[in-house]
This record gives structure tokens, C-alpha cells and sequence, in this order.
């Protein structure tokens, strides 16, 4: 993916080459997203992202995420989604991606089932980061 914010024709091209218009966009740069990234919680490999320059699977189910721009400070939102890992688990049961540990340069995360106390490698994790 792509993504130009200034220019004549500001834009993000996807990895599918589709392209959206980010024309009608208002509001100042701070106003956007920070960084965002979907991985495989299996390997830490990324799939996608913006901002974002590495993975670092810290254990089972905890990982960091590493900020190519660091934050302006470590009162920002994050925003995580997990899909399961495998279909024995079932795709009806709640998975949790929540925050661990704010910093400047990434932010640590926990995985898992929701009713389960311990913490589980998720096969598809998203994280969006929103700060000004």
C-alpha cells in the first residue's frame, strides 16, 4: 500500500492497485490516524501497515508494536481486533487485542479468548493508532 497525503492528487493506493481519493479529507494532519498495521500473530510478520516498522512477538499472545515516527507522548487510543487461529477454536468466540504498555516508540499488546485467563497467538491482528 501506498498512501500520499499531500500533493496535487492525494490518495492511498491499496495492495489490490485500487486507489481512493483522500480529496475530500478536512481537518489538520493531527486530526488522522498515527499508524495502523495488521499481522499475523503466528509469526509476526506484517501483512499491512503505516508508521509502523516491526513486530516484536514478545511471548505467546504479547507482542510489541514498533513505530517508524515515534508518538508525541503516550496519551493516545488504540483501537485492536483478533480473528482466531484455528477453526477447532470456533469463529463465535469473543478474541481480545488490548493494550499492555503505552510508549513513544511502540506500544505492547496481550491476545487472547475472552473467557480463557491465558493468552493465545491470534491468526490475524489489527491495530489502529489515534494521537494528535
Amino acid at each position: 500500500m501506498t498512501t500520499i497525503i499531500n500533493g496535487s492528487s492525494p490518495s492511498i493506493t491499496f495492495s489490490d492497485s485500487t486507489t481512493q481519493s483522500t480529496a475530500g479529507l478536512t481537518g489538520s494532519t493531527s486530526q488522522l490516524c498515527k499508524a495502523w498495521v495488521n499481522f499475523n500473530g503466528n509469526t509476526g510478520s506484517i501483512n499491512g501497515s503505516f508508521n509502523v516498522s516491526s513486530i516484536t512477538v514478545n511471548g505467546t499472545g504479547n507482542y510489541t508494536i514498533n513505530y517508524t515516527t515515534a508518538m508525541p507522548n503516550t496519551n493516545y487510543a488504540m483501537v485492536g481486533s483478533a480473528q482466531y487461529s484455528t477453526s477447532s477454536q470456533g469463529g463465535n468466540v469473543n478474541r481480545n487485542c488490548v493494550p499492555y504498555s503505552y510508549g513513544t516508540s511502540g506500544i505492547s499488546i496481550n491476545t487472547g479468548v475472552s473467557s480463557a485467563s491465558a493468552l493465545e497467538n491470534e491468526q490475524a491482528i489489527s491495530v489502529v493508532i489515534l494521537s494528535t
